[in-house]
C-alpha cells in the first residue's frame, strides 16, 4: 500500500510537474498512513 501511493505520486508529478511539491507531500503522507496503520 505504502509503495502504491509514492508510485501513484511519481506518475502524476510527471503529469503535472508545476504541482510536483504537493504531489510528493501527498504521496508520502499516504504511504506513511499506511505504514503507521500496518496494512
Amino acid at each position: 500500500h505504502a509503495s502504491f501511493g509514492w508510485a501513484a505520486a511519481l506518475v502524476l508529478a510527471e503529469i503535472n510537474p508545476d504541482r510536483k511539491t504537493e504531489i510528493f507531500r501527498r504521496g508520502y503522507d499516504f504511504g506513511e498512513s499506511r505504514v503507521l496503520c500496518g496494512a
